[in-house]
Order: structure tokens, then sequence, then C-alpha cells
């Protein structure tokens, strides 16, 4: 599935809560660069929770993310790195282990998957070699973890480990047959009863605890790739009871209302459509994060746009 990242806001904006605590950050920015602290599904959240954290540099004119992305680890150890062009990933990407190993290396061409990508073992071992063409995989070569070949002709059996479904964490063992490249036959997972069909690389059927179904596959080779998929833009509030539970947001109020997520969006997007409406604003990229007190203030307000009337008239309306 080709993705573009962007950070295009029309009328709208990225909100961000916390409560009491002053000193949780989400972002912060400096210049036209950007840091966001990331959870394990790849979702934004404050510094203290954060799985990993992602600098890069942000287009003052056309809204999107440029030039490259690169993620860290809490330590500091690079987790990531790849090109960015008009919004795509574009151009080679690395992708490395806690230990510092490399994981994978390969291209993108406007956010597909293309041409050579190898795949690594924490120890260093080549694990596979994959041939990519707009994101469809080729299996060529795959390896055990001491170096023993288990094919390099496109045909054997194949056993990895993937993460299944968008916004997961938890890596599930899968196995099956690579014939001239391609996933085929019958596939499966031991952690799970799921069972699927793939002819000549092709998914047609599947089952799990007894429910059979045509579409949406839950194997592939590449599983769900964290890196690829993060979500920058997120209405979060944290309650200070609860930090690790987001189902807990209606225990922070707004105006006395505990629904953030119609009160306080509609309110600020009739706001802001004023506010664009009178000064003829028809584009622009804004974040903003502040604090919630137990006595329903609002303090700590930060914003940062690339509109100086967006930026001055948000923070009146936060701290009004």
């Amino acid at each position: 599935m080709q993705f573009k990242i962007t950070l295009i806001f029309v009328f709208f904006t990225s909100l961000l809560f916390a409560q009491k605590n002053n000193k949780l950050e989400y972002f912060s920015i400096s210049s036209d660069t950007v840091l966001f602290y990331l959870d394990n599904v790849g979702d934004i959240t404050i510094n203290s929770k954060a799985e990993f954290y992602r600098k890069t540099q942000i287009s003052m004119q056309t809204f999107d993310l440029s030039n490259k992305v690169t993620d860290y680890y809490m330590n500091n150890q690079i987790s990531y790195e790849c090109e960015i062009n008009n919004g795509f990933f574009d151009g080679k990407v690395n992708s490395y282990y806690k230990n510092g190993q490399l994981e994978y290396s390969g291209i993108f061409k406007k956010s597909f998957k293309d041409s050579i990508w190898n795949y690594y073992y924490q120890n260093g071992n080549l694990e596979k070699v994959i041939s990519f063409s707009l994101d469809t995989p080729y299996v060529k070569e795959y390896y055990k973890k001491n170096g023993k070949i288990v094919f390099d002709n496109g045909n054997g059996k194949y056993k990895g480990k993937i993460i299944s479904g968008y916004k997961q964490f938890t890596k599930y063992n899968i196995s099956g047959n690579i014939i001239d490249g391609k996933m085929d036959d019958k596939w499966g997972w031991n952690n799970s009863n799921a069972i699927e069909y793939f002819d000549n690389g092709s998914f047609y059927k599947g089952s799990s605890y007894g429910l059979v179904y045509t579409s949406d596959p839950k194997i592939s080779l590449n599983g769900y790739i964290l890196n690829e998929n993060v979500d920058i833009f997120k209405f979060i509030a944290i309650p200070e009871t609860d930090e690790n539970n987001y189902l807990f947001k209606q225990l922070l109020k707004y105006k006395n209302s505990n629904n953030l997520n119609t009160t306080l969006k509609i309110e600020l997007n009739d706001y802001l459509l004023e506010i664009n409406k009178e000064n003829n604003i028809l584009n622009y990229w804004c974040f903003v994060q502040f604090v919630i007190t137990k006595d329903n203030h609002i303090e700590n307000v930060l914003v940062y746009s690339n509109n100086e009337k967006i930026t001055t008239n948000l923070q009146e309306f936060f701290e009004k």
C-alpha cells in the first residue's frame, strides 16, 4: 500500500494534552527541525513513555516532512533512517536493532519498496534477500541464524517473525512454502490457530477460530513495520491518575465537559474557521500542547505554526 507522510492541516490542528505535570513533552521544534516522541505502535506520546523518537525537518511552505527522517531509541542509538522527497519515503533506508546491528536495508521509490532488500539477524548474519517490485516481494535467499543456507534459489520452506495487524506490537512466527520467490499453498503461525492459503503470491482464503475470510490476510512477509506507520497527529488526553490508559480521557474536563473529543474539537474548529475567513488563510501547519490542571485550567501552552496569525490567535484561545 502506498502512503504519504504529510504535515498538512487545513482548518484544524493536532492537539496533545497532559494533566498537571508541566514537564511532559510530546514534541519539540527548533528552527525547521521537529522531534516527536513515539510509543511502541508509532503513536505520538509523552517523552517519559516513549519507545523511540523521530527527528526530521518540516517544509515551511509545502507542509511536508522533508530531506530525511531519522528515528532513535531512547538511549539515542539510531533506529531507522530514510530520505524524504515530497512527503514520500524515497531512496535508501536502513533499520537497526537496539544493539546497533543493521536489521535491514533497501530502497524506497515514492514509498514503495523496490529493488533488493537485505535482512539480518541480531548477530549480524544475513537472514534473507528479497527483491521488491512496487511493494510486491520475491524471496530470493533465506538463511538460518547460524548462517546455514535454507534456500538460495527462491524455493523452499520459510520461517520468520512478523508483527501482524495495524498498531500491534506482538511478534508472531510464520511459516510456509516459497515457490519461485512467492508465498504459496498453506501458511500458518504457531502463536494462534490461524491458517491462510496463497496461490502464486496471492492470498485467497484464511481461517481463524472457525471464522473463514477471503480478504485482509493476517500473514505477510513484511508484516507491520512500525517506522513506516508513525502516526504523528493524534488527539491525546492523558489523565494524571492513569498515564498508561488512554481510555480514561473522559477524566479530563474542558469547560466542565468530559468529552474533549467533541466539545473542544468543535469549539476549536469553529474558532479556526473564523480566523481563516477573517485573514484569508488557506493552508498552514500547527502543533499545540498544553497542560490541564486539576482545577480545570489550561497552562503551559506551546504553539508552533508557519503562520504568525494562527500562532497568536491559538495562544490567545487557550489562555482565555
